[in-house]
């Protein structure tokens, strides 16, 4: 078995909608982070915890699409969430709250929710959801392991991701949609 550059499998049982939705998002987080310079941690996270929230609550929502890996997905997606609600409805703590502190739980919540993508890429969602776990695993772990640093390297790095990994869903998106129109054409064929 040969691994593709991207898996479809990841999307094809999601509305091609809601994965360029959700590729859409990250490439505008993205942007933002790489512009935001002199802000703060605790604003970005303010923004990340969107995406987090919309995130998650795309994998809930994926379970009633498709309810294979019903437990990884419904776990990525009550992390995103929690995580999401718990940075977006206490925005004065998050303000107030020293950025080391800041940093370590968001990183927490990185290493969390990329172990989760990982194990869920190992279970068939393909290489592409694998590369998303590694990717958040290594941000959660360097917030972790240098709190006094993220200020000042996070909105690059998270830019960064956001932005390529959010152009790799957009792209996800158009072969769902191909996908999606193959089979239509395919169907009215057969019963012509």
């Amino acid at each position: 078995m040969t691994a593709k550059l991207l898996d479809i499998k990841t999307y094809e049982s999601t509305p091609w909608g809601l994965v360029l939705f959700e590729g859409a998002m990250g490439v505008l987080f993205g942007i933002f982070f790489l512009a935001a310079g002199g802000w703060t941690i605790a604003m970005l996270v303010g923004f990340l915890g969107l995406y987090w929230l919309i995130s998650g609550l795309i994998s809930i929502g994926s379970i009633f699409i498709d309810n294979r890996k019903w437990g990884l997905k419904l776990g990525a997606g009550l992390l995103g969430v929690l995580a999401g609600l718990l940075i977006l409805s206490h925005p004065i703590w998050s303000a107030l709250l020293v950025p080391t502190a800041l940093a370590i739980i968001v990183g927490v919540f990185g290493i969390i929710m990329g172990l989760i993508k990982i194990v869920h890429a190992f279970t068939g969602a393909g290489w592409d959801e694998g590369l998303r776990g590694v990717v958040s695993l290594i941000l959660g772990i360097l917030l972790v392991g240098s709190p006094y640093l993220a200020p000042k390297l996070i909105p690059t790095l998270l830019g960064a991701v956001l932005f390529l990994g959010g152009l790799v869903i957009v792209f996800m998106a158009f072969r769902v949609r191909r996908g999606e129109k193959e089979q239509t054409h395919h169907g009215h064929q057969k019963h012509r």
